[in-house]
């Protein structure tokens, strides 16, 4: 049966940079597979070539000013709303929704991200269209992790205003929703702490298995880091790492190369970096990873939901060294399939022992390609997105 659908999300998630953007891409495309007709609504942006994403969707820009500005943040002192909500909110664009849903007869509305939730709330009360969110991120957590790794006091003091701020909003606005999809069984029992009504699923994101192809480890003296400039928590990461990791994995494998490839990450090139790293930038084809090492490292403290890029490298083949906010929200088995430490002396000493023991590398890699293969792929993960909002539609008709 066809379905006609509205899904409205904070970008255009095209070109593929980001795990963000692949797992909405991935999800359309999923949905239009099985026959459900899309529009899809978000703010304008910069890229202007989506012709691959509109294979799969029409699309829709909606009049929203995404900035962050200091008048803004001063503004939000006042405000009931979280900052990083507060901004996506337009009354401009509520009424395009508004004469799109009039105009249209939509089966369902799907939002991506809690920042846009506020408009499917709004459309349901006005046109009694059934609603679901898609959580990529348990957010409140997102600005605890903040608050807890920031040295500077004044910013500290700020995300601890918004983060009691985003903990009242999001146990206020998810329980609205006819279905809230959570990527992760961590993230959905914390959303239920605070909302313990709220009507959920549990839908992981994915992985494209035919793309990402399987390639046996080479053995060098590499590591690889994925860094997304534009997120903070990418930034702390790669500052971790560089002051607390790599000290000691150069103390003991001095001629070890570190490569840190990932969207905006050129603009590392301007900082004084350690000996041994190599800032190569944004990578166009993945599969092209494998290249430069076998070994990635994922030394997060902050984030929420699950990294994609993750289980891009598992498909590949690759060994991860991760701390475990980094794998959070993968079923993983550790030591099985990647290799968990939290404490930056052992992370350091794990990256080690994978550089000095090729056979690991090689093992973990074959057993991570197999998890993959048997628990991500994104035709079995579309068919979960299918079966829920089929379930969702009917249940309301």
């Amino acid at each position: 049966m066809s379905y006609k659908l509205l899904q409205i999300s904070t970008m255009i998630p095209y070109p593929l940079v980001d795990g963000g953007r692949i797992g909405i891409y991935h999800i359309v495309k999923q949905y239009a597979l099985r026959n459900v007709k899309i529009d899809f609504a978000a703010p304008c942006s910069e890229e202007n070539n989506y012709h691959e994403f509109k294979k799969y969707c029409n699309i829709f820009f909606l009049n929203i000013d995404t900035r962050y500005t200091l008048y803004g943040g001063i503004k939000n002192l006042f405000s009931s709303l979280p900052y990083n909500v507060e901004k996506y909110h337009s009354a401009k664009a509520l009424q395009q929704l508004e004469e799109l849903v009039i105009k249209n007869s939509y089966d369902a509305i799907q939002v991506e991200s809690l920042h846009m939730a506020w408009y499917a709330v709004v459309l349901k009360n006005k046109f009694g269209i059934p609603i679901l969110l898609r959580e990529h991120n348990y957010q409140s957590e997102i600005i605890r992790r903040m608050c807890e790794v920031v040295r500077n006091p004044i910013l500290k003091l700020y995300l601890q205003y918004n983060y009691n701020k985003m903990q009242s909003y999001e146990g206020y606005i998810t329980k609205k929703f006819d279905k809230v999809l959570t990527i992760s069984s961590v993230d959905d029992i914390k959303l239920k702490t605070i909302s313990p009504d709220v009507n959920t699923e549990i839908i992981p994101a994915g992985v494209d298995i035919d793309y990402l192809y399987y390639e046996k480890a080479v053995f060098n003296e590499a590591i690889i880091m994925s860094v997304n400039y534009e997120w903070y928590a990418n930034r702390d990461a790669y500052n971790y790492f560089v002051e607390e990791i790599y000290p000691t994995i150069k103390k003991n494998k001095p001629n070890v190369k570190v490569y840190i490839v990932g969207k905006g990450s050129e603009l590392l090139r301007k900082r004084k970096n350690p000996e041994g790293i190599t800032i190569e930038g944004f990578i166009d084809d993945f599969n092209s990873i494998t290249r430069y090492a076998s070994i990635a490292v994922v030394p997060l403290r902050i984030g929420g939901g699950m990294r994609i890029k993750i289980l891009e490298m598992m498909s590949k083949g690759m060994a991860i060294v991760s701390t475990s906010v980094g794998a959070e929200g993968i079923e993983y088995t550790n030591e099985e399939n990647i290799i968990i430490a939290d404490d930056p002396k052992v992370f350091a000493q794990r990256v080690i022992e994978l550089l000095n023991t090729h056979d690991k590398i090689q093992q973990i890699g074959v057993n991570a390609r197999k998890f993959v293969e048997q628990h991500y792929s994104w035709e079995k993960i579309g068919d979960r997105f299918y079966t829920v909002l089929k379930n969702v539609i009917e249940k309301n008709q």
